[in-house]
């Protein structure tokens, strides 16, 4: 192969890039892909190896404000792993159409294939941060970090939730990220769904979380790029560290401090992540080995007679805002139990702070919930159900 485009020092970076995320384990078997939007100057470099006669296929998407231009992307099926052993097997030239419409391989991919399975989605993000950066972007990463993946499953998929939990996991979040993180729902991927649901978000992040999947993220060259995809994956690292050691935290960086970090790194950081979290908890388990900071709380209702299936129904349709409000008000691990011989109702449920979970009971939430269920069990003139505290006589860890 030509040493004049082996040594062109985007393919040099390209090639890097590639290593550097499969030893980083983001890689595993073919997971994985990279696309550049190549300078023409790069391309003049190396227009004397391209090949022009080949054959045009269609995207799968339209990007006609990519028609004309050129990337360097990797192989649908290729390994990370062996890009840099031997890199036109793995990786490719390819030109797009002037509609924007088609592409075709004008070098590389010498053994066969074609360009990743998600060209799709990288070109229509590529089209996006080419207008909203005006031009400075020119990478699109998708790779598979351990850490967000395991994320997804435990944290709401909230644009907000993972920025400010992301944020508060290293100082130097907000400034290598500061417009935040978005987060699309489990997709398929490869197809033209997933990628209009990334570019929406590509409009105003750099990196979109793909549930159960991985991250996808863009940058004006591999070494921001790659840095931005690190730097995500190792404040997810210490979130699940963090988690793994007690599923809340003693102190954490405050929204105040975070402004006044980015006065100082100069840098603007929206005021939706800055909410108020009335609590520290970020997963909505509580570890129930002993600890003082932990209530156990039991207490007893009582359920008009025939009700029990109503009951149960209604629980188990639990409205949202009921489930967030518990959750913020301190409670968790919640369970009612039915004792069919009396129609009584025992509840279970483990408080952070007593003097929070009290303050509950004036959400209009709550109150709703409690007009709600009026008819079917024994209730107080405010509608709130008559309940007896029981006293906790035995506890064994």
């Amino acid at each position: 192969m030509n040493d004049n485009i082996n040594n062109a020092l985007f393919v040099q970076g390209f090639i890097r890039m590639c290593d550097d995320g499969f030893n980083q384990g983001w890689h595993e078997r073919n997971g994985g892909n990279l696309t550049y939007r190549i300078k023409p100057e790069e391309i003049e470099e190396v227009k004397s190896e391209l090949k022009d006669d080949g054959e045009w296929f269609p995207i799968g998407t339209s990007v006609p404000g990519l028609a004309g231009e050129y990337f360097l992307v990797t192989g649908s099926g290729k390994y990370f792993r062996n890009v840099i052993l031997d890199p036109w097997a793995n990786i490719a030239i390819v030109k797009i159409d002037d509609n924007g419409e088609k592409y075709k391989i004008v070098y590389g991919l010498e053994k066969g294939g074609k360009p990743t399975s998600e060209l799709p989605s990288h070109l229509m993000n590529h089209e996006v941060k080419k207008r909203v950066t005006n031009g400075e972007h020119r990478v699109i990463y998708h790779c598979h970090t351990t850490n967000v993946i395991a994320l997804t499953f435990v944290l709401p998929l909230e644009d907000k939730v993972f920025t400010r939990e992301l944020w508060e996991m290293a100082t130097e979040c907000p400034v290598v990220f500061p417009s935040g993180v978005g987060v699309v729902h489990w997709m398929v991927p490869g197809g033209r769904d997933i990628a209009v649901e990334t570019s929406k978000l590509m409009e105003m992040y750099d990196v979109a979380i793909w549930a159960h999947h991985g991250i996808f993220c863009s940058g004006a060259d591999f070494d921001l790029t790659f840095g931005l995809a690190h730097t995500v994956e190792k404040a997810a690292e210490i979130l699940v560290k963090t988690l793994s050691m007690q599923n809340y935290k003693l102190q954490t960086i405050e929204p105040q401090e975070f402004r006044n970090l980015a006065k100082d790194f100069k840098v603007d950081i929206p005021e939706k992540f800055l909410y108020d979290k009335t609590t520290k908890y970020v997963i909505n388990t509580v570890d129930t080995t002993e600890n003082k900071s932990i209530i156990r709380k039991s207490f007893k209702m009582k359920l008009f007679e025939g009700m029990e299936d109503e009951y149960e129904r209604r629980h188990n349709e639990l409205w949202p805002e009921m489930k967030e409000m518990i959750h913020e008000y301190g409670g968790h691990n919640y369970s009612i139990f039915l004792d069919k011989e009396t129609n009584i109702l025992y509840g279970y449920i483990e408080l952070e702070n007593e003097e929070k979970w009290a303050k509950s009971a004036d959400t209009e939430i709550c109150r709703k919930w409690w007009d709600y269920m009026a008819d079917i069990m024994e209730t107080n003139p405010d509608n709130s159900p008559v309940s007896t505290d029981l006293k906790n006589v035995f506890f064994l860890k």
